[in-house]
């Protein structure tokens, strides 16, 4: 979470933000960090894209 506040333009950070909170079933928060990340061009995995597609409204 550190590295988001310090540098919010990360990709990575937002991605591994995205697994953390999926792992703590925290899914909105997950899925904000996974578009986030996908926004600032980093490529997503396809399972996590694939486990977050279902709790998506």
């Amino acid at each position: 979470m550190e590295a988001v506040n310090i540098q919010p333009d990360f990709p990575v950070a937002h991605n591994n933000l995205a697994v953390a909170y999926l792992e703590m079933k925290n899914y909105p928060k997950a899925i904000y960090h996974c578009d986030k990340a996908a926004a600032l061009g980093f490529e997503v995995h396809s399972d996590l894209l694939e486990e977050l597609a279902s709790h998506r409204k």
